[in-house]
């Protein structure tokens, strides 16, 4: 990592098991570095208060890479809406499924990061209020499922 610190002004960070606040004050305890952290940004708001003075204190531009924001298809929904292509929306029911049984162990515990809103479940939960506005309502519930075969 101070190899890569050395020799950059921004890094995208893959901290992983929710040490990510650790990882990020370490960073800026040796430069002055923009970061993109990858999912959970923390696991609190406490840590992501701190992380934020941190970042505002070096000066540094600091954000969570959530890859289906910038994706084509999510940019062309957005003009959509926008545009108002759909006329007006009443409702957006947004799901994410997989068998988390054959992904890593940490994908379903809360203590390493894990879960519905730290790790997988938060795409359906971001994706809404940046389509269409953070400041709207919006109603998120979770449903853990384990079926055995």
């Amino acid at each position: 990592m101070i190899q890569i610190l050395s020799a950059s002004d921004r890094i995208h960070v893959f901290p992983q098991d929710g040490k990510h606040t650790g990882v990020y004050r370490e960073i800026w305890r040796r430069s002055r570095i923009h970061v993109l952290c990858e999912k959970p940004f923390t696991t609190d708001a406490k840590q992501a208060k701190e992380l934020f003075s941190l970042a505002e204190e070096k000066g540094v531009y600091f954000a969570e890479a959530m890859w289906t924001w910038f994706s084509p298809v999510a940019h062309q929904v957005k003009k959509w809406l926008q545009d108002d292509e759909f006329g007006e929306i009443r409702r957006i029911k947004a799901n994410d499924h997989m068998d988390v049984r054959r992904y890593a162990a940490r994908l379903t515990d809360p203590n390493r990061a894990g879960g519905a809103l730290l790790d997988i479940g938060v795409y359906p939960i971001t994706y809404r209020p940046r389509q269409m506005s953070w400041k709207s309502w919006m109603n998120a519930a979770g449903k853990w499922d384990l079926c055995t075969l």
